[in-house]
């Protein structure tokens, strides 16, 4: 067991880690004999810390990307963002998008708020769903590593991303832009005004609307999947009312609707033991789909198992979500004192239907739906710098309310009827599938309802305790209540009533648990598989209120007037809450989860400010890790594992070469542990040893890839009076990984490089550019789960789908600019 580990045997030591150590070396310091001619950098400037400050002063390591490398490299969505920026990954699951940082993200659970959470222009983003914002107009994206709880809080506990979007400006300016990719039919559209409306007001109104229409092709429906269509739209006014007092109003809408996703069956395992294995003993799931299409009557399509962006599924997918989002912002002065109020309304809902047994036939579908609302006040206080002591401090509030409905429906004319019918055929030898077929007309409703208050006071001060070195000692304080329901039911959809027998069969399919109400009658039906039991409608309703002290500390010290090296100690929380998708009565609590990491970094400025290198290493001590579980059957459960440490390296530099020429390169190894952690077993693992729980120490988590990295050059150079040539070339290494929630070593995602290049021409007024991303066209999985129902009753074929991000394209932009 490790509990620390030798950086240089780390950066130097494996293959892995000495090829791609050294690559970077290489690409910085053989590109460090710099011209006279070469400019200096520009200078970074982040809020990291709540105040405007240089990147290379920011004892925290940070990435930013701006609004401008945002534009010219195609970065669309945290998707694009996480090959820029090493130990930062966005996944999209069967359950909504995931963030992480340095390993750590939430599960999948509409309950969980993000451990990796969005900041748009100081306004929490909390929910998962909101992730999957499109980017549009803005200046810039910084991702903080590490807990960030003093500044940032509400649940920051793996990290934060502030993002800033673009201000109103003083003179008037616009841009027009279009983006087209043949083969998907990708179309992204933007256009942005600016400028003074009065005296005294200023305003910004950005627009965009993106389509495409899908990389999977849909053997049973014949459609292309997932298809897309995007409307964003903000407005912003800043009214100066003096020298002294600013105020911004911000409102900004988007919907996103899509059709299909994009995953497909790849990994089939024969059908072995089970109460049909007279029927299904050796054929794999989509075998067995085939079979059953037989009975059935219906084209099933074919599911060959083999990845290559083909899927089989009957029902009309879909996804779609709407946000709106209003936030006024106040500053204004009290003496020398800063003051920022910022208040916020946040609303979504979302609506999606999943065609869960991914076959082309009718088994078992879900819809599910979130309603979302959420009102937050901040007042923070900030002092000036420049004196021996300097300070911000404030007091925070939110008020949220969540809720979720789902609804697994088996309707009349799928497959349980036809094997109920099968089986009244055979007389007694087919009692199971009798007792199957009593689960068609039926419907298995969830409804989860939440809301939550939180109360935070909080402050950070710094002493600068001589010229060179400095102290900051930071502190939060947050109180929060929630209160949280969830009602489980069963119904015939024929009757409209329940019905025992069903309710049994259905819920046993489903991996529900059965209260005891009392001793049913009907079972004689029933076979070994669903005995004689107990049923009642599952309703539970609990509150619970906790409070957090999480304090940090950080000592800085200028080696140089063009190095800092700092090192602090910064402790996290997450709240606990209710688990929303959970089927077992007895877990709908699980524990707050807290954290401290240990960082210790250095940033640097070389070659007369044409180069900057800066460096972190950070140990991570995790309690009650937040984790979510896929139960097998069709739902997922939330427990807490007890230990977990995160440690690494992180790496990232910029290099001006020549007056057009420019490099940024970046790197991390990551080192992630369960320390004590028993969770579920993956199927094939429970079919051979049958055994549900297995013993996670010492394993790594999904979503830690060892090493990952990126370098990129940038090239402009003036070839006439008024054009220049621009070039750029991002190339991003992902180490292999796991992107399955039981880690069946089967399922782990490939290692693989990505390249992403653009080629230009700009003026003044326009540029157009070639915009090639995944040029290497890498099979990239961003995550894998066993179809639902395929490897439990009563198939006992277990079958993965894998979530595939898109292949290689190559799009062409045009931009416009006009003042």
């Amino acid at each position: 067991m490790r509990y620390s580990i030798n950086w240089l045997d780390a950066a130097m030591g494996s293959p892995r880690g000495s090829v791609l150590m050294r690559a970077a070396t290489i690409a910085v310091w053989a590109l460090l004999p710099l011209t006279g001619q070469a400019q200096m950098l520009e200078e970074v400037l982040v809020t990291a810390q709540k105040r405007a400050q240089s990147l290379q002063d920011v004892p925290i390591s940070v990435s930013a990307v701006s609004g401008e490398k945002l534009e010219r490299a195609g970065i669309l969505d945290f998707a694009d963002l996480s090959a820029y920026v090493p130990n930062f990954q966005k996944a999209d699951t069967a359950l909504g998008p995931v963030l992480l940082i340095r390993g750590i993200g939430s599960g999948v659970n509409q309950s969980f708020e993000q451990s990796v959470v969005q900041y748009a222009d100081d306004v929490a983003l909390g929910r998962a769903p909101l992730a999957r914002m499109p980017f549009m107009d803005f200046e810039r994206v910084e991702v903080l590593r590490g807990p960030q709880n003093v500044l940032f809080g509400k649940n920051s506990i793996g990290g934060a991303l502030s993002i800033t979007t673009a201000e109103p400006t003083e003179a008037f300016e616009g841009r027009v832009s279009a983006e087209y990719e043949h083969d998907y039919n990708q179309q992204l559209y933007t256009g942005v005004l600016s400028g003074p409306l009065t005296g005294a007001l200023a305003g910004r109104l950005a627009v965009r609307s993106y389509s495409d229409a899908g990389y999977y092709d849909n053997l049973t429906s014949g459609n292309q999947e997932p298809g897309r269509d995007e409307f964003s739209i903000r407005g912003k006014l800043r009214w100066d009312f003096n020298d002294a007092i600013t105020s911004t109003l911000k409102a900004e809408h988007a919907a996103i609707e899509a059709n299909g996703t994009p995953s497909e069956v790849f990994l089939n395992m024969p059908s072995g033991t089970g109460p049909l294995s007279f029927l299904f003993s050796g054929l794999t799931y989509p075998e067995i789909g085939e079979l059953l299409g037989e009975l059935t009557g219906e084209d099933v399509g074919s599911e060959d198992g083999v990845f290559n962006f083909r899927r089989s599924t009957n029902v009309e997918e879909s996804s779609e979500i709407a946000a709106t989002n209003i936030t006024l912002r106040l500053e204004g002065k009290l003496g020398a004192i800063d003051v920022t109020g910022v208040t916020a309304w946040l609303e979504y809902d979302t609506d999606e239907l999943c065609d869960c047994d991914q076959l082309g036939l009718d088994v078992l579908s879900i819809t599910q739906s979130e309603d979302y609302q959420q009102f937050s006040q901040e007042l923070r206080f900030t002092s000036p710098v420049g004196g021996a002591f300097d300070w911000i401090g404030g007091a925070f509030y939110q008020y949220s309310d969540l809720a979720f409905d789902s609804f697994s429906l088996v309707d009349d004319n799928n497959v349980l009827t036809a094997l109920g019918v099968l089986g009244n055929s055979l007389g007694p030898a087919g009692a199971e599938l009798t007792a199957i077929g009593l689960g068609a007309n039926s419907q298995t409703g969830r409804a989860y309802d939440s809301e939550s208050e939180i109360f935070a006071v909080f402050a950070q001060a710094t002493w600068h305790l001589s010229a060179h070195v400095r102290m900051t000692i930071g502190a939060r304080y947050t109180y929060e209540e929630k209160t949280a329901s969830r009602v489980i039911d069963s119904r015939n959809t024929a009757t409209d009533d329940f019905d025992i027998e069903q309710s049994i069969v259905v819920n046993q399919l489903l991996g529900i648990d059965l209260q005891t109400l009392g001793e049913l009658s009907a079972t004689q039906a029933l076979g070994p598989e669903y005995p004689k039991g107990f049923f009642s409608t599952h309703n539970l309703d609990q509150t619970n209120s906790e409070d957090a002290f999480t304090p940090s500390l950080v000592l800085e010290w200028d080696a140089s007037d063009s190095a800092m090296v700092y090192g602090s100690v910064a402790s996290g929380y997450k709240s606990g809450g209710f688990d929303a998708r959970g089927n077992r009565e007895g877990d709908f609590f699980y524990d707050n989860e807290t954290v401290v990491t240990y960082e210790l970094g250095a940033k640097t400025r070389l070659f007369d400010n044409r180069a900057e290198l800066n460096a972190a290493a950070f140990y991570t001590d995790y309690r009650d890790l937040q984790v979510s579980q896929f139960d097998g059957e069709a739902g997922f459960f939330v427990g807490n594992a007890p230990k977990a440490v995160t440690q690494g390296v992180e790496l990232d530099g910029r290099v001006q070469l020549s007056e057009g020429l420019s490099a940024t390169l970046s790197m991390a190894y990551l080192d992630f542990e369960f320390k004590e952690y028993e969770g579920s077993c993956s199927r094939p693992e429970f079919i051979e040893t049958g055994v549900r729980q297995c013993d996670y120490q010492g394993r790594r988590n999904i979503f830690t890839p060892e090493w990952s990295g990126s370098l990129g050059l940038a090239y402009t150079r003036m070839i006439a009076s008024g054009y220049s040539l621009y070039a750029g070339l991002d190339v991003s290494y992902v180490d292999e990984q796991f992107v399955e929630v039981t880690l069946y070593e089967p399922l782990q995602q490939d290692a693989y490089t990505r390249v992403n290049a653009q080629l230009g021409l700009e003026s003044d007024r326009w540029s157009i550019l070639l915009i090639g991303r995944n040029l290497t066209d890498e099979d990239i999985t961003s995550y894998i789960s066993e179809v639902t129902l395929s490897g439990g009753n009563p198939f006992y074929a277990p079958s993965y789908a894998g979530f595939y991000e898109r292949p290689q394209t190559v799009a062409l932009q045009f931009n416009y600019w006009f003042d």
